[in-house]
C-alpha cells in the first residue's frame, strides 16, 4: 500500500493531468491552488476510500481544505 502522502499527490496529478515536475505541497489548497472542482474531489475521495479500504463521511470532508488535511484524515483512519 502506498504512503498516504504519495498516494494523494499521485491521484491529484492523475485527476488534473499535472506532471511529476509540478510540486504538490501539503499547504496547497485543494480547490484554490490545485483547482479541483467538486467532481474532482469526489473522484479523489473514491480513490482514497478504495486504496485504503476506509469510509470518508461528508461531514469529515468539511474540514479538508489542503493536501495536508487529506493526508491527516487518511492517517487517522488507517
Amino acid at each position: 500500500m502506498t504512503q498516504p502522502s504519495e498516494f494523494v499527490r499521485e491521484a491529484i496529478r492523475d485527476i488534473k493531468g499535472y506532471s511529476f515536475e509540478d510540486p504538490i505541497l501539503d499547504e496547497n489548497s485543494i480547490r484554490g491552488t490545485l483547482g479541483l472542482d467538486s467532481l474532482d474531489v469526489a473522484d479523489l475521495v473514491y480513490q482514497i476510500e478504495y486504496e485504503y479500504n476506509i469510509d470518508i463521511k461528508d461531514v469529515e470532508m468539511d474540514s479538508v481544505k489542503t493536501v495536508g488535511d487529506f493526508i491527516k484524515l487518511i492517517e487517522s483512519k488507517c
